[in-house]
Order: C-alpha cells, then structure tokens, then sequence
C-alpha cells in the first residue's frame, strides 16, 4: 500500500523566510527541484511504509462527548 501525505513545513518555511527577511535557504534549494519559474502551492511525500505502524492511543467516547 503507498502512502500520499501532505507536507506544508516546505511551503510555510519558504515564506516565513520571505515574511520576516530571513536568511532565504528553503526556496532556493526546492527551486532547484523545480522546472524553472515554477512555484510550489502543495507539496507531498509519496511512498511504501517500511514497518507497520503502531495504533495510535485513543480515548474512549464517553470520555470527550458529554
């Protein structure tokens, strides 16, 4: 089973840097992945899981509804 997952710290670090004048080091380097003038909106992560993931803990109902 492959895994799409969504990845937003690429985006969100690109314009922080922009926002704040931050030293610009995410946008130039994912500019290099990218065919030239484009420009990101989403990114993913594409892939097979290695090893089974762990249930996540979860609470009961009850517990959160009242």
């Amino acid at each position: 089973m492959s895994v799409l997952h969504h990845m937003n710290q690429i985006t969100e670090r690109i314009d922080w840097e922009r926002s704040t004048g931050a030293a610009l080091t995410f946008g130039p380097r994912f500019a290099r992945l990218l065919p030239r003038a484009e420009q990101p909106l989403l990114t993913f992560r594409v892939g097979y899981p290695t090893r089974a993931a762990a249930p996540s803990p979860r609470r009961a109902a009850a517990q959160v509804v009242r």
